[in-house]
């Protein structure tokens, strides 16, 4: 049978005329063909044609060999060096208000290695910083851009509006895939 996709978000847009092709993240273990969350771009414009542009994390995932306090694990999700310190790889600090109408809501954006097809990233949500919420249907995966240069930007979206007096915290988990 046939697969149903989209060029619309969550889809990763840039697939749609951009030269990027659609990708099914780790095909051996056959995911659902259907669900958005398991394709991606192409690392590069074309695609990589009867081959793979996925890589695998092969260095100890705690080292921190240039010594700039984020380890080797985190430097390969967004797409960095353990041998290049100082390097500003952490999710971009855009963790804004976005005004819909009348409705504010908080987003969070960070960059992804495309060709970590090893990783799983799952942006979390918590009130207190000691219980963070897996239930994916409290945020909404926003939008996926290939930016180019091997990452995509990933922009996420709290599913229900902030009340003034009401803390959120956010956060970026990544782990390697079993």
């Amino acid at each position: 049978g046939g697969v149903t996709y989209n060029d619309k978000a969550p889809w990763p847009e840039s697939a749609d005329g951009d030269g990027f092709s659609l990708v099914l993240l780790r095909p051996a273990g056959n995911p659902d063909h259907s669900n958005p969350r398991n394709w991606r771009t192409s690392v590069y414009v074309n695609g990589t044609p009867a081959g793979s542009d996925a890589t695998e994390f092969a260095e100890n995932p705690t080292a921190d060999l240039d010594r700039d306090g984020t380890i080797a694990l985190l430097e390969y999700a967004f797409l960095s060096s353990d041998s290049a310190a100082n390097d500003s790889i952490l999710p971009i600090r855009e963790i804004t208000m976005h005004d819909f109408g009348s409705v504010s809501a908080l987003s969070f954006t960070f960059l992804r290695n495309l060709a970590a097809d090893d990783l799983i990233y799952t942006v979390q949500l918590s009130d207190d910083l000691e219980i963070w919420d897996p239930d994916s249907s409290a945020l909404i995966h926003l939008s996926s851009v290939n930016q180019g240069n091997g990452t995509s930007r990933e922009t996420y979206l709290m599913a229900s509006q902030l009340d003034a007096q009401e803390r959120k915290f956010i956060r970026l988990h990544v782990q390697l895939q079993e």
